[in-house]
């Protein structure tokens, strides 16, 4: 549902020269208070709980901050190599080793999954 928004005009009507300042003038400014005070608690009213409600958004994942319990960086392409005893990503150890560039290769060579 998209925002709402209300345009609310209030008018009076101009001052009568010849009224000076009787107490029609007085009660009419007392009047106009009054209707002005009550449009805007209505509008405040009908209105102020428009829109969608706000929802907590979860805090983003720092990127890098997925390491497995050897340290690797999942996110950044690096697995545990049980061979090498260290990160590896598994392309670039097959392509200085030499095994096919597979999840089998990569679990042959470095014996683990």
């Amino acid at each position: 549902m998209g925002s709402r928004v209300l345009f609310l005009f209030v008018t009076q009507p101009p001052p009568d020269p010849g009224a000076g300042r009787g107490a029609a003038t007085g009660g009419f400014l007392i009047a106009n208070t009054h209707a002005t005070i009550a449009a805007v608690l209505f509008t405040a009213l009908a209105f102020g709980g428009c829109g969608e409600p706000a929802t907590v958004q979860p805090a983003p994942v720092a990127v890098g901050a997925d390491r497995d319990a050897h340290g690797c960086i999942g996110s950044a392409g690096y697995r545990w190599c049980e061979r090498d005893k260290a990160c590896t990503r598994p392309w670039e150890l097959a392509a200085q080793r030499g095994f096919p560039n597979t999840p089998e290769g990569f679990g042959q060579y470095c014996g683990g999954k």
